[in-house]
């Protein structure tokens, strides 16, 4: 029984160790430090709906941990990097956001209880 058991454990991280290497050439880390994104898998051209300039932006990756302009389409973020980098997505029905050097952080849900209360209702 335990052999079957970490057989399997084995064989998940053994595909996961898989895609996670196949998946790798679809980001776009290495070609410029300063941004990451998603390549487009289509021809036709990506372009966000909201661009965000002249933020502090905290991106929570180590290898970039602020950026200056981030682009947003379809709810998701497609690039984040420096105003020059993200040029390439504004549109004509962009949105383009100045937020004259405010800051940007990762959305934070705060979900907690009061020990004792929240131990009641349970």
């Amino acid at each position: 029984m335990e052999i079957g058991k970490n057989l399997a454990i084995f064989l998940s991280a053994s595909a996961a160790a898989i895609l996670a290497i196949a998946l790798l050439p679809s980001f776009n880390l290495f070609t410029n430090p300063r941004s990451f994104s998603l390549k487009s898998s289509s021809s036709e051209r990506t372009v966000a709906d909201l661009v965000v300039t002249d933020a502090f932006i905290y991106t929570s990756d180590s290898s970039v941990p602020f950026a200056q302009a981030m682009a947003i389409g379809n709810g998701r973020i497609l690039r984040v990097g420096n105003a020059s980098s993200i040029q390439d997505l504004i549109g004509h029905r962009t949105q383009v956001l100045n937020l004259e050097g405010k800051v940007v952080v990762p959305g934070f849900f705060d979900s907690h209880v009061h020990f004792i209360p929240g131990g009641l209702q349970v």
